[in-house]
């Protein structure tokens, strides 16, 4: 697999929707990679308004969804461009959201057992 970095550069909204703009960096052979990955969908940054700007020509990365300041690319090797995430950093947030659903729904199991117990007539 072929591996990148990406900075977002700002987004834009079409259709309704924020687009996150992505400029992508690697290797000489990794950016043909995605280039190719890419096929027709590859952009690469022009600024209109300096012919001059030192990041004129970089490959561009889109995502509707904001994934960070920074982040890893990956090109598979059936030619997919997919955003490369470290499977125990997920994990971890994954365990995380977990514990604060567990805790809302005890404080709820709590605040419903209350209720219970003064529509029965039992002290709480």
């Amino acid at each position: 697999m072929s591996k990148l970095t990406a900075t977002l550069h700002g987004f834009y909204v079409k259709n309704g929707r924020n687009v996150y703009r992505y400029l992508v960096n690697g290797t000489k052979e990794a950016l043909e990679a995605y280039e190719e990955a890419q096929g027709s969908n590859h952009r690469v940054y022009e600024n209109p308004e300096d012919s001059n700007d030192k990041l004129n020509g970089t490959p561009l990365f889109f995502s509707t969804r904001p994934e960070g300041k920074n982040i890893n690319l990956e090109v598979t090797p059936n030619a997919k461009v997919i955003i490369a995430k470290d499977v125990v950093a997920v994990m971890e947030q994954d365990m995380m959201f977990q514990d604060k659903v567990s805790s809302e729904l005890a404080k709820i199991a709590a605040q419903q057992q209350a209720i219970r117990m003064k529509l029965v007539g039992q002290p709480a």
